[in-house]
């Protein structure tokens, strides 16, 4: 982080900061590093922004458990008309989780992505698990897993195993673990 505030300093110096591509780095590293209040800042203050700008506060503020936050930037981000990809829905479907926001996240899941004509991968379908699990419905999330064809990684199931220990549901649990 030292030598990132560094660099952001050498960028606001020179002028380089105005360049979209050196925006982005610094909202990243600034995300990344657990710093969203900066990132927010940078984020805010950028002239253009294009898609991997969007994703980077969206994927920030998701991984830092801000799901309603990054739910706001990605609703701002349509508005603005800029079109969302296949990493933009995986940090949407991140904070629906984070947030227990099921019904949003079946919407995104569902029908936006579809009309994005965003095909879902193994990643969305995993922030989806990741969501009913941390909603408490494990019957709907090992119903989900065992419907979807989907070459389901460990991850995924480790998801739903974990959530399984949480609501101590341990008979889903250990169905999983058999399987």
């Amino acid at each position: 982080l030292g030598l990132g505030d560094q660099l952001h300093a050498r960028a606001e110096k020179s002028g380089f900061k105005e360049h979209v591509i050196v925006g982005n780095a610094l909202v990243i590293m600034y995300s990344k590093t657990g710093n969203i209040k900066e990132a927010n800042k940078i984020f805010s203050d950028m002239i253009f922004r294009e898609t991997i700008t969007w994703n980077a506060m969206i994927c920030g503020y998701s991984h830092h458990g801000l799901g309603k936050e990054a739910l706001t930037v990605f609703q701002d981000m349509l508005v603005a008309g800029v079109c969302p990809n296949y990493v933009t829905f995986v940090g949407v479907l991140s904070a629906c989780a984070h947030s227990c926001l099921v019904q949003e996240g079946f919407y995104y899941l569902n029908q936006l992505m579809e009309q994005m004509g965003i095909e879902p991968g193994l990643e969305h379908y995993t922030c989806f698990v990741g969501l009913l699990s941390r909603a408490g419905l494990l019957d709907e999330a090992e119903n989900f897993m065992r419907s979807t064809p989907v070459k389901w990684d460990v991850i995924a199931w480790r998801t739903l195993l974990n959530a399984c220990h949480v609501h101590r549901n341990y008979g889903i649990g250990e169905r999983i673990a058999e399987t």
